[in-house]
């Protein structure tokens, strides 16, 4: 248990605790004297160790909030936050022993300095380096990825890390000492750390290809530079089109990965039978994509991973993309994980969402809906719910079995080769309301199904016998009875109901909110 801290006037500290944090004569201080920047700042000072699930450092703008001397270790079993904006004065951590953290997220006039060693389990973020700095007394291990921004490095011990990006701002010179260009001091790479120190450019793993675009001695088309970038590309898509400094905190929290992990190809369509050995197009064997790409777009482009890949969420659709073939058109020639919501329920830009893998499918949710095509070889296992929206030039073709809780099919192309498992599993009639037409009618196709879960349904509505004889004017209820059937019978909540379905559908999923009237 941690003991209570006690509040200290910043100038009263080394009388108190016997702590100077402004030791010019060792070179450990902190370049932001807090005595003049408000001679009435305080520190919040714990004696001995200490443990937390969060240190959000960037969230106040109370002084003592912002400024913490620990006497012992610390440690942060999830974020660290020194990631805030700038209010005038700065955050400040100062600990006598070591740091352990899952994450440190630190910028602008943020100072981190420790006597001992610091030791992240994930990641570090060092962003914007005005007026900031880390010191590290011992070592600095960090067991995922660190980003550093031209930010003040101090590191006396060893630097242990796999992935440990610099980013290089001036004009793009990759032999300039790291000490000139983030004050690394005495900083020794450890001789079991494989190519630890990766030299980059505005986000960007630079090699020489994209060197030469930067020195404009190549011409490329403007798809072929895109795909350059977006290969080398350390973070994510998404993460990008935020704001870098400070959207990280928001990824932190929510356990979500920025870093662009993905090993992926952007293939020619026309090349990609012959580049994989993939027939995405295969018409014998009735497995292929019903809009060919080639008749929508010549020159378009699919993104193709070789091996099995996860993904957080999986947005195929979104407007940010939405204009760029090969961010709507994915191969996955392995299984696919998607830990949140495969997306490929989007607005109509004149070419098809098209995803095909030749392993196995598990998401959580997915959304599909109008000109989306997913071919999955092996199985779909799908955790929440599948909504199959607005069936125009649209399918999902499942080589073996479809595991889902709930799912709502609103008369949308369905293959299925092996067996349905779900508990609920509603299709939508239109009208007229013949519920004894078999499934084929209604453009499903399932070798092995129990009907017994299959509820065939009108207008996101469960149909019973009292409904139909309302729909056929066979009932003399009042209008308010009439609503009071309706609402028990309906499937969405109310709340769902009144949005734009075909779209609002991803945000729910996204917040986690339920859909379902249950």
């Amino acid at each position: 248990m941690n003991k209570e801290p006690d509040i200290i006037k910043f100038n009263e500290i080394k009388e108190k605790t016997g702590i100077n944090v402004l030791d010019y004569n060792s070179g450990i201080y902190f370049f932001n004297n807090p005595d003049n920047i408000g001679p009435d700042s305080f520190f919040t000072v714990y004696e001995g160790d200490v443990e937390l699930n969060y240190l959000g450092m960037a969230d106040s703008y109370e002084c003592e909030k912002r400024a913490y001397l620990v006497i012992g270790d610390l440690t942060v079993n999830g974020l660290l936050n020194m990631c805030g904006d700038d209010v005038g004065y700065p955050i400040q951590l100062y600990v006598t022993g070591n740091l352990k953290a899952k994450n440190i997220s630190i910028a602008t006039l943020s100072e981190l300095i420790v006597l001992g060693n610091i030791e992240i389990e994930n990641s570090l973020l060092a962003l914007n380096p005005v007026f900031a700095q880390i010191y590290c007394g011992g070592d600095l291990s960090i067991n995922n990825k660190a980003y550093i921004d031209e930010f003040p490095l101090t590191v006396k011990g060893k630097l242990k890390c796999p992935n440990f990006y610099v980013e290089i701002r001036q004009v793009y010179n990759f032999d300039v000492p790291l000490e000139e260009l983030i004050n690394i001091v005495n900083m020794n790479v450890a001789d079991d750390t494989k190519a630890n120190i990766v030299r980059v450019a505005d986000r960007i793993i630079i090699d020489d290809e994209i060197l030469a675009i930067e020195n404009d001695e190549v011409d490329y088309t403007d798809v072929e530079m895109d795909i350059i970038y977006r290969k080398h590309q350390i973070f994510t898509d998404e993460y990008e089109e935020g704001n870098v400094s400070y959207d990280n905190v928001k990824y932190f929290k929510e356990g979500k990965n920025f870093w662009n992990d993905k090993k992926f190809d952007v293939v020619a369509f026309n090349e990609i039978k012959e580049k994989t050995g993939i027939n995405v197009l295969d018409y014998n064997s009735g497995i292929y994509f019903f809009n060919n790409p080639d008749e929508i777009d010549p020159d378009c482009f699919f993104t193709v991973y070789q091996g099995d890949v996860n993904f957080d969420d999986l947005e195929l659709a979104s407007l940010a993309s939405s204009f760029e073939y090969e961010k709507r058109a994915y191969l996955i020639i392995g299984n696919l994980t998607v830990n949140g919501l495969l997306n490929m329920c989007g607005g109509n830009v004149g070419y098809p969402i098209q995803l095909y893998v030749t392993g196995n499918l598990k998401a959580k949710n997915i959304s599909i809906a109008t000109l989306s095509e997913l071919i999955v070889l092996g199985n779909i296992e799908i955790e929440n719910s599948l909504l199959a929206l607005n069936p125009a030039l649209a399918q999902i073709y499942c080589g073996g079995d479809l595991s889902v809780n709930k799912a709502y099919i609103e008369n949308f192309p369905l293959n299925i080769k092996g067996e349905i498992k779900s508990s609920n599993f509603y299709v939508e009639i239109s009208e007229p309301y013949n519920f004894d037409l078999p499934l084929e009618e209604f453009n499903i196709k399932v070798s092995n199904i129990d009907e017994q879960n299959i509820i065939k349904v009108a207008q996101r509505i469960i149909v019973d016998d009292e409904i139909l004889a309302i729909e056929n004017g066979e009932t003399d209820f009042a209008d308010e009875e009439i609503e009071n059937i309706y609402s028990k019978n309906q499937i969405f909540t109310p709340e769902f109901k009144e949005t734009d379905i075909y779209h609002d559908n991803i945000e729910f999923f996204k917040k986690g909110k339920n859909i379902w009237n249950n």
